[in-house]
This record gives structure tokens, sequence and C-alpha cells, in this order.
């Protein structure tokens, strides 16, 4: 049963229509001397409500409010307010629907609701407080933002999962659907006319269109002198931007490197407190080691003597040996004699067999008999006496064959050894005596060493390389000596136990500690920098820096009309602080780990000074009479313009820059590091899962924000799992949030719509917040294909941009939900629908990963809603590529993939200059359901390559196309979401228009 207060209230938001229609009526008829110019806008309502889809509903509803004494911006500035007031409501009734439910999931479609018509209560609030001179102008963002309007009503009816629930609220919310989509296509047919009432009125462009901004401007050479000093006041202007940036930049900087310098103080102090600790160390380690030295010392000496001792006893004991072994061979020699004499006297010839005697035969020693007769045992033997002791030798088999009786006697029976050991001469053993029996074991130490050193230098045999004068020389307490020889004892001597630190650092010496103590520590890491300098210029001097000649004197002495010499002055103060400011700080000597954050200040202070010396280039351009040509702010007010960007007319106002808004002439990287926040800026807020931050969890920091502020807070998000329901609020604008990567800092949820949640209410991070920044982060949500739709990142908030992010998931993956959104080199993950909703998103270089669904399931890349045909909104993919993931590739020719399928009546898709894998199906998208949509989609593709780029055999739909290039320039980044009035200043990288 329909609502009848709804009902009512519903019937009443026709007044939203109806306001916004009467521009449509208005004749503006105020004659040229009263208002510097005749605009005359006429045109019928009904001409005006044939364009809607709903005109029967346009003229009822309009014909009684229009006010034919209303200019186009009270009109529209009304029409708004009366939105507002109306619409809000109806939607106070949505509650009805649904009351008394028990069920997970009509609960959560019933929250989903009130949050929903709430935000779309904001918006209709917001583009009512625009100025009449700001109403026109926003045409564009107008579409945009009713077009969210109407996708957080539909949105609200489409939570409900039980039919009679979803087509209840479709029922109540039906009228405000249409009423809506008239005045989205009044607003549009607006815009339309006024842009052909800029290319009609081509001979005066600029004071047409400045009378629409309610500007004031003469006749024709007025005209033009103004235009000229506009020019020259809007690039003052935009200089005056960049230095401001320039200053703030140069101040941080500043207080990074003073930051920097303290962190190098504490490391010095730490480094030097660990020297010393070090030191005493390495002093205890030496003060043992050569106690050990010492120990090992003695031992040795004792080892020494006992070894001395032992061959003392040897030797004396080989002096017996010897000893006996002589008179053996005396007796023998005497036995042998008279033996000898036996042989003689029984054999007068003299020839005697020896083999009985020595064991051998065919002996050929010959042997001199006594007789003076020579005679052999064999061959005869010529003088037996005198060979009597050869013969004797002989028979014991001895090896000193020159060493007759006589030599024996020579040497007496003190040296008889000397018949045992031929290399020592008897004149050797007496010259070293008795005392020196090492000899004969150790040629290598003589007898004059061993007396040279005596007992007490014993150890100089065993360790030639430090005798015990070195030792004796350096004393006990330089015993480092021996282990050290880089740092003699002198040395030590010479720096004292306080400079220890000189034996382990020989840059630092003990006299430079001495000289800058303890206080200037860092003067051993900063040779350029001393902390005196960093107070020379101070926290107090940071003017000086920055602002060496704008004092206020200056100003005055100036004055407006001087500002172009001002700025140069300022410029070129800011330049060559830079300057000085990098030489200081590359002359710096600084601790390893601060060595790369040094380089990347110094690229900063690099980049600072090119910027001014490239604004004292424009500043003198201006002075020689010449303004530099900018790049032409190209815009369109109507998605149905056709052609490139070089055929749009070249006639739109200049728009002044504002603060963080930079002019072509700063180059892009430039432009980036003045503007985006992030990189080397301090953030707001650090979160941190380990507790090392200011917040463990985003939502805290979020919490910080201050609401509805202007400026861009930037929270940093460090590497981790954070396992939490992420929101920013729509009273959240400029929100810039930074990761450590994305698969290093990481948003995980799991819950699904199979858990009992409405599909928008199982997003795991929502942006909701106008201007978000998103770098370096991924989103998962971890329910799985059997969860159904599982939303990783939900995003709604307009002009928001992501980069380098990572969203993985199954069915529903990414949620773009409404208004515009950028995306630049990012990876999507998912199996069905899995980037879906009704914004206008552009994703430029990005990864499209699909992934292997259940068992009868297939994958579709896109599920767009737009569900009216004047809305400017769709899903574009540009130079991206579309894969498979590898659980998918075996069996990517069996698993049917799409490109997209209809969700809504009126989807848009456009797919151009991507790389499309060969698991998309020839016929490339799906249907939804039926026939449904097929006649009024747009579904359309240009330039693409791969092995799944053929369109031959694509869908014969009457809604899908191949286009050129000019129908595809509509869907560039620069026209389908007007980057080129705020994409250009987010940091982002980005294309404007084609990549290829």
């Amino acid at each position: 049963m329909t609502n009848k207060a709804a009902t009512a209230s519903i019937i009443a938001a026709v007044g939203v229509v109806a306001v916004i229609g009467t521009i449509a009526a208005v004749t503006t008829s105020k004659k040229a001397s009263e208002d510097g110019g005749n605009m005359s806008t006429s045109i019928k309502l009904s001409q005006l409500c044939s364009s809607t889809l709903y005109p029967a509903k346009c003229e009822n509803s309009l014909t009684p409010v229009v006010n034919e004494s209303s200019n186009p911006e009270e009109v529209l500035r009304a029409a708004l307010q009366v939105a507002m007031n109306e619409v809000g409501a109806a939607f106070a009734k949505y509650s009805d629907v649904g009351k008394g439910a028990t069920d997970k999931i009509t609960l959560s479609a019933i929250g989903e609701c009130k949050k929903l018509l709430d935000d779309a209560i904001v918006d209709l609030k917001d583009m009512a407080g625009l100025r009449a001179d700001q109403v026109v102008v926003q045409v564009n963002d107008l579409r945009v933002w009713i077009s969210g309007v109407m996708t957080y009503i539909y949105t609200c009816a489409d939570g409900f999962d039980k039919p009679e629930l979803k087509k209840a609220m479709d029922k109540l919310l039906t009228n405000s659907t249409e009423l809506s989509s008239n005045a989205l296509a009044i607003i549009t047919r607006v815009g339309q006319f006024l842009h052909q009432g800029q290319d009609a009125k081509s001979g005066s462009t600029v004071g047409g269109s400045r009378r629409l901004l309610g500007w004031y401007m003469g006749d024709a050479h007025d005209v033009e002198s103004r235009r000229h000093l506009l020019a020259i006041n809007g690039r003052l202007d935009e200089i005056a931007v960049v230095r401001d940036a320039s200053r703030r930049l140069l101040s941080e900087t500043m207080d990074e490197i003073t930051e920097m310098s303290h962190d190098g103080d504490r490391h010095l102090s730490e480094t030097m407190d660990q020297i010393d600790e070090m030191s005493h160390d390495g002093d205890r380690h030496l003060s043992e080691t050569m106690d050990q030295i010492d120990e090992m010392s003695h031992d040795g000496d004792r080892q020494l003597s006992e070894t001395m001792d032992q061959i003392d006893e040897m030797s004396h004991d080989g002096d017996r040996h010897l000893s006996e072994t002589m008179d053996q061979i005396d007796e023998m020699s005497h036995n042998g004699d008279r033996h000898l004499q036996d042989v003689s006297t029984s054999n007068p010839t003299g020839n005697v067999s020896t083999s009985n005697l020595t064991g051998k035969a065919n002996t050929s020693q010959v042997m001199s008999f006594g007789d003076g007769s020579s005679a052999s045992m064999f061959f005869g033997v010529s003088n037996l006496t005198k060979e009597a002791d050869f013969v004797r030798r002989r028979l014991l088999s001895m090896t000193y064959d020159g060493s007759s009786e006589n030599e024996v006697k020579q040497y007496g029976e003190g040296n008889k050894r000397r018949l045992l050991n031929d290399p020592l001469s008897e004149d050797e053993v007496k010259q070293y005596g008795e005392g020196n029996k090492r000899r004969l074991l150790n040629d290598a130490s003589s007898g004059d060493e061993v007396k040279q050193y005596g007992e007490g230098n014993k150890r100089m045999l065993l360790n030639d390389a430090s005798s015990r004068d070195e030792v004796r020389q350096y004393g006990e307490s330089n015993k480092r000596r021996l282990l050290n020889d880089v740092s003699s004892g002198d040395e030590v001597k010479q720096y004292g136990e306080g400079n220890k630190r000189r034996l382990l650092n020989d840059a630092s010496s003990g006299d430079e500690v001495n000289q800058y103590g303890e206080g200037n520590k860092q003067r051993l890491l900063n040779d350029a920098s001393s902390g005196d300098e960093v107070k020379q210029y101070g926290e107090g001097n940071k003017r000086r820096l920055l602002n060496d000649a704008s004092s206020d004197n200056e100003v005055k002495q100036y004055g407006e009309g001087n500002r172009r010499k001002l700025l140069s002055t300022q410029m070129q103060s800011i330049a060559d602080m830079s300057a000085q400011m990098n030489r200081r700080l590359l002359a710096t000597e600084l601790p390893e780990d601060l060595a790369g954050k040094r380089q990347l200040l110094s690229n900063k202070l690099v980049m600072i000074y090119e910027v001014a010396k490239e604004a004292n280039c424009e500043l003198e351009a201006i002075g020689n009479g010449r303004i530099p040509e900018e790049e032409e702010d190209q815009r369109v007010l109507a998605t149905e313009v056709v052609g490139t960007i070089e055929d749009l007319p070249n006639n739109h106002r200049r728009k002044l820059l504002s603060a963080g808004i930079f002019p072509e002439w700063v180059s892009s990287h430039t432009r980036r590091l003045l503007r985006i926040p992030g990189g080397l800026q301090k953030p707001n807020a650090v979160v941190a899962a380990d507790g090392s931050g200011n917040f463990k969890t985003i939502t805290e920091a979020l919490n910080s924000v201050p609401k509805k502020s202007t400026a861009r807070f930037v929270i940093y998000v460090k590497a981790g799992e954070y396992k939490e329901y992420v929101t920013v609020n729509k009273d959240l604008a400029n929100v810039f949030m930074y990761g450590d990567g994305p698969t290093k800092t990481r948003v995980i949820g799991d819950k699904s719509n199979k858990g009992g949640f409405a599909t928008i209410a199982t997003r795991t991070f929502s942006a909701e917040g106008n201007g978000f920044i998103c770098k370096s982060m991924g989103f998962v949500n971890t329910a799985g294909p059997d969860g159904h739709q599982a939303v990783a990142l939900h995003v709604q908030g307009d002009m928001s941009v992501f980069f380098n992010c990572r969203f993985e998931g199954y069915q529903d993956t990414l949620y773009v939900h409404a208004n515009r959104q950028f995306f630049r080199n990012c990876e999507v993950l998912g199996t069905i629908d899995f980037i879906f909703g009704n914004s206008a998103a552009v994703f430029q270089n990005c990864l499209m990963t699909v992934r292997k669904p259940m068992e009868s399931q297939g994958n579709m890349v896109t599920a767009h809603g737009r569900t009216d045909p004047n809305m400017p909104t769709g899903i574009v993919l540009q130079g991206c590529k579309i894969v498979p993931e590898d659980a998918l590739f075996p069996v990517r020719q069996t698993v049917p993939s799409y490109l997209g399928r209809p969700w809504k009546e009126y989807s848009r898709t456009v797919v151009m200059e991507s790389t499309i894998g060969d698991l998309i199906k020839p016929e490339g998208w799906s249907e939804w359901m039926g026939d449904f949509g097929l006649k009024t989609l747009y579904y359309a593709e240009y330039a693409n390559t791969g092995p799944g780029a053929g369109t031959s055999k694509r869908v014969t739909w009457p809604g899908y196309r191949v286009i050129g290039q000019a129908e595809a320039t509509q869907f560039t980044a620069g026209v389908f979401i007007d980057g080129m009035s705020w994409l250009k200043n987010t940091g982002t990288p980005n294309v404007m228009g084609f990549i290829k």
C-alpha cells in the first residue's frame, strides 16, 4: 500500500523542477544603458520540457511558478533551495517501508537508506549555497551532483532483498526520481544553451561570457584594455601563489634539516659513547691478552728450561752411550787385529776370504799389510799394517770412511760423537762448550744467540718477532703494541687514557676531541655546518631564509604598481637562499643512515631554486611587455559535444589560480612537489598498528581531522594489516591518506551479503568526503566467492583520486558509487561485476585481474548503474590491461569472462586504448536479464589491442559500438570527468587526452 504522507511529500517535490524550469522562460530586457549589455534569453516552457523524460509532469509542475523578472542565476539558486526543502520532506518518510522487520539484511538496508538520503540532502544544501555567479559556471558540477542525489535514491531501494519491500520503496521514491530527472534534463539543456550562446557571440565572446558571471565590461576598447590588465594581474597572482608555496616548502625543509642535524648529534653522541665503551672493553681485552701472553711466556720459559734439561740429560746419556760404543769398537778392533794376526800367521800368501767376517761375498776392498807387500782379500793386499784400522771399521759397517784412528785420537775421548755426526767439527764443539749442547739439536739458534740473550730471553728461541727488548721498550702499559702495530705505545702516551678512541678511529684524534669538547661532537660528523651555524640562522631567522627582501617597508616602497619588481626580488631571495642551504647540506658529513634523507632534501631545494628562477623569467617577460601564453583550459558543458580537444572553442574564460593550484610554466614534477602533501612533508597523523605512531587505527586518525576544514589533512598509515571498517565521512573533505605500498599497508574486512548485510554495508573502506586522495594502500574483502556481494572499497566523494592502490575481492569488489573519481596505476581483482556503480570513473593505466569464480559462474569486469540518459556518468578503462589470475589461467577458455553487463537501463562503459587478454569471450559483453537495457545502454570500444580485442564477433546490440577518435574524445579524463579543472592539481600522474 502506498504511504499517503510520503506520496504527499513527493508531490510537493514538484517544486524542484518548477523553479529550475523557469530559467527556460526568463527574458531579460534591460537596456544597454542600464546594464552595459543586453542578454535576451527566451524559450517556451513547452520546448524546454520536451527535452525531459517526463514532459507532461514538467509543464504541469513549472507553469505556476515561472517568474519572468528573475535572471538565470537567481532562478537556478532558488530551484536548488526548493529542491533541498521539498525532496528532504519526502525523504523523511522512508522509514515506513520495512517498519517492524527483524531480519538482518532489511535492518541493514533501512540503516543505509537513512544515511543515503541524508547525504542527498547535504548535497542539495551545498548546491543551494552556491553564489549566483557560481551557479552558471558550475553547470557541469551540478549535473554530477544531481546525478549523485538520484543515485542515492535508487541505492536506497536496491538495498532491500525482499521483492515486496524493494517494490514499496521504489514506488515511494518514483516521483522524486522522475522530478529529479526533469531537473537534471533542464540543467543539462541550460548548459547547452549557454554554450551555444557563447558560440553565437563569437565577436564579443569575452563580454558576453563575463556578463553571465555578473561582470560589467564597458565598450570594446575598454574590454581589450581590461583583458590585458587582467592577464598581467592574473599572471602576477600565479607567481604570488608559487612564491607562497615555495616559502612554505623552504620553511619545512629548514625544519627537516634542523631536525636531521639534531638526529646527527644524537647519533654522534651515541656513537662516541659506544666508542668509549669499546675502548674500555678493548683495554680490558688487551690487558687480559697480555696477561695470557705473559703466562704463555712463563710457561714457555718453564717448558724451554725443561726441554733444555732434557736435552742436557739426553746429551749425557748420548755421551755415555757413545763412549760405550767406542769402547766396543776399540775392543772389536783389538780382536780384529788379533784375528788378522792369526790369519796372517796361518796363511803366508795373504789371501783371505772375508765372507765369514762380513757376511758378504765378492768384497772388493783392497788391504795393505804391515810387511810392505800388497795383497787383496780377493786380488791381493799391499799394505796390511796401514789398512788395519780400515778393516776394523769395515767389519762394523761404519759410515765414516774417512775417519782414521788418528782422527779418533785427535778429537779425544770427549769428542767421540764427532765420529757419529760429521757436520760438526771438533773445533765447533770446543767453541760452543758444554753449555751450548743445544746447538747439536737446533742449528738455527747458535750459542752466541743464547749467550747474547741469556737464560731470561729463552723465549726468543720461540718467538723471534717480539724480542724482550721490545717488551721493555714499550713497558707493561703498552703491551697493546705487541697486538696492534698501528698504534704504538708512544701514541697511547701522547693522547692519554682519555683518547683511547684514537686507537680505534684514526680519523678523529684525541686532539680533535679535546679541541671541540663534548658539546661539539658534531664537528666530527659535520665539518661544514657547526652548531653555531644552526644557531646563527635559528628559528627566529627563518624569515631571512624565506623572505629576505619583503618586509612591510618594502611592500610600502614598491606599492601595488610595482608588484612585479617586488615579486622578482622575493623570488631571487628564495632562489639564493635555497642554493645556499643546498650547498651547506651537501657539504655536511652525516651518518650513513641519514645520507638518503639528505639527498631527498637536496632534491627539494634544487626544485625550489628552479621554480624561483623560472618565475623570474616570467616576470622578466612581463617587464619586456610580453605575456607568456598559457595552455587554454578546454572545457565542455555537455556530454553531447562531439570532436577532439583541438576542435573545442577557444573562448573560455581564464580561471584565476587559487592557493595550491599552479600554472603550466611550473614543471609537472615541481608542481607536484609544491602542491601534493605527503612525501617528506610531515603528516598530520601517523597510524601504526604496532603503536609507533599517533594512532593505532585509521578510524582514530580520521576522528582527529577538523570537521569541514578546507585545508589538506595528511594521514600516513604505516605498513601493517588493519582489520577495521573505515569511513571517511562527507564532512571530512580534502583528506590525503598514504601507506607504504598496496601489499604492505592493507585495510581488511570480511562482511558480505551472505553474512546479512546490504551490498553497500559490506564495504571495508568507504571514501565519502570530497577531494579524497589515496596513495599506496590496499583494500581487501576476504569474504570469498561464496560470500556473494562483498565490497572492498566504496567511494562516492567527488573529485577523488586513487594512485598505486589495490582492491581485492570477488563479487562487487570496487563500488564506484557516485560523483567523479580517477584511478591511476591501480589493480582491481574480482569475478562478478567487480567494478560497479554510477560514478563518472576513469581508470588509467590500471590492471584488471580476473579471478576464478565458483562453479557455473562467469566473470564480468564492469556493471555500470546509469539510470538516466542525462547523467554524465560512466566507467572508462583507458590504457588498462585485462588479464586472468594464475588460478584462472588454465581454465580461462572454459570460464566465460566479459567486459561488462548492463546493471541499469542506461549503463555506460567505454574500453579504450587497453590490452585485452584472450580470456574475454569473442562477443565481449554479457546481458543482465534478457534484453534489459540492450537498446538504451552505451558500450563502446576504441583502439584496443591484445588477443581479446577483436570486434568482428562482438555483440550486435543497438547500444554497442566501435567508435572513432572524435567520439572517444568525450571519454578522455580532461573531458569526461572535467579533469582539467581539478585533476591536474592533485599531483597524480595523469593523461588528459589520449595515451597512444
